[in-house]
C-alpha cells in the first residue's frame, strides 16, 4: 500500500549533509571573473556608444541590411520559413544541416542584391510575419482587426473584404511553392 522513507536528519552526516569546501584561491579567482565579466559589460556599452555616434542620420543601404538580417535571424524557423513562401524565394535544404535550411544565411545573399527601398519593404515584412500564420485546423482562424496585418492594411487604405470576396469567388492557384492567386499578387520582385 504505502512504502516507509527514512530521513537522515545527522547535520554531521558526511553522505547526506556534505560540506562544501572553498579552496583558499577560489575566492580570488572568483574576484578576478567578476572584474573581467565588468570590464566586458563596459567595453560593449561604450563600443556601441561609439558606434551610434558614427551612424549617419539617414540610415545608408549598408545600416538598413544589417538591421533587416538582424531582426530576420530574430523571427525564428517558422516566421523566416514563410517569409520565403511570401517572395517564392528557393530554399536550398543541405543534408548535413538535419535538412533545415540555413534561412538567414539565405536571407543575407537576397539582401546584398535588394535596393534600399526593397530593403524597407522587407522589413515591413518581417514585422508582418507572425500575421501570414494560419491554423489549418478549426476552419483557419479568420484575421483579427487588431491584428497588424489589418491595422496596416486600414492604414494603407487596402481593400480587404474586395480581396476576401474575390478568393472565396475564385479558387486559389498554385505557383511554385507559393500559393499565390495571381502574379500580380506578388509584392516584391528581383532586380534582374
Amino acid at each position: 500500500m504505502g512504502s516507509t522513507l527514512y530521513v537522515c536528519t545527522d547535520r554531521k552526516c558526511k553522505v547526506h549533509h556534505p560540506r562544501v569546501t572553498i579552496s583558499p584561491a577560489e575566492p580570488e579567482q572568483r574576484r578576478k571573473q567578476t572584474e573581467a565579466a565588468r570590464v566586458q559589460q563596459e567595453y560593449r556599452k561604450r563600443s556601441l556608444t561609439e558606434t551610434l555616434r558614427r551612424v549617419p542620420a539617414e540610415l545608408s543601404h549598408h545600416e538598413l541590411e544589417f538591421v533587416a538580417l538582424r531582426y530576420f535571424e530574430q523571427l525564428g524557423h517558422d516566421s523566416e520559413h514563410r517569409i520565403f513562401k511570401f517572395f517564392a524565394w528557393e530554399e536550398t535544404k543541405p543534408k548535413a544541416n538535419g535538412g533545415y535550411a540555413d534561412y538567414p544565411k539565405l536571407a543575407s545573399g537576397k539582401l546584398e542584391k535588394m535596393t534600399t527601398a526593397e530593403i524597407e519593404k522587407f522589413l515591413i515584412v518581417c514585422a508582418l510575419a507572425s500575421d501570414l500564420y494560419c491554423p489549418t485546423y478549426g476552419g483557419g482562424g479568420m484575421l483579427t482587426k487588431d491584428s497588424d496585418l489589418a491595422r496596416e492594411a486600414v492604414h494603407y487604405k487596402v481593400n480587404a473584404e474586395r480581396i476576401l470576396r474575390e478568393l472565396r469567388e475564385k479558387p486559389t492557384v498554385k505557383t511554385g511553392n507559393s500559393s499565390l492567386t495571381s502574379a500580380k499578387a506578388r509584392p516584391y520582385t528581383k532586380k534582374q
